[in-house]
């Protein structure tokens, strides 16, 4: 449910550096139907994404 979904989102966007307007009750009402694990891979992509957009940016 939403609310688990928030408390795992929000587990693992403790743990990594985030831009402050990351809602992590947002993104769980946006993830209706994913497992932990599909959230630590959502998140764990976005951070791979910013990182590549970065390297891009600033090569």
């Amino acid at each position: 449910n939403e609310q688990q979904r928030t408390q795992v989102l929000k587990l693992i966007l403790d743990k990594e550096p985030t831009a402050e307007d990351v809602d992590a009750v947002k993104l769980a009402k946006l993830t209706e139907g994913f497992s932990g694990s599909d959230l630590h891979e959502l998140c764990r992509s976005a951070s791979l994404y910013r990182v590549r957009d970065y390297s891009r940016e600033h090569p």
